[in-house]
């Protein structure tokens, strides 16, 4: 995997010098065959930025999601501190809607 993503990045580096040529030859020499190609440079750059987004979106999702273990009674503990928000919120929506009565 790691050789894919280097040759993406060489594939983007050298992308990037030839677009700074035509870059310099459009605004300087005013030649407008060179800001085609820095058009053509620049849509070919986001297709491998695509492709090499795409490709770690991929990687991400088979990466396993670690699962925090916790002992019984921290368990126990975060149930109860769920559960008391829960209520608490609850009672504050009840005394928001009594108030607005």
């Amino acid at each position: 995997m790691s050789s894919n993503f280097e040759s993406y990045m060489i594939q983007l580096e050298e992308a990037m010098i030839v677009l700074r040529g035509e870059l310099y030859k459009f605004s300087h020499d005013k030649q407008k065959k060179s800001g085609k190609i820095a058009r053509k440079v620049l849509s070919n750059m986001s297709k491998s930025a695509k492709q090499l987004r795409k490709m770690i979106i991929d990687i991400i999702k088979k990466i396993p999601v670690v699962k925090q273990k916790m002992t019984p009674e921290r368990r126990e503990e975060v149930k109860k501190k769920r559960l008391d928000a829960l209520a608490a919120s609850r009672a504050a929506k009840k005394k928001n809607k009594e108030e607005n009565k």
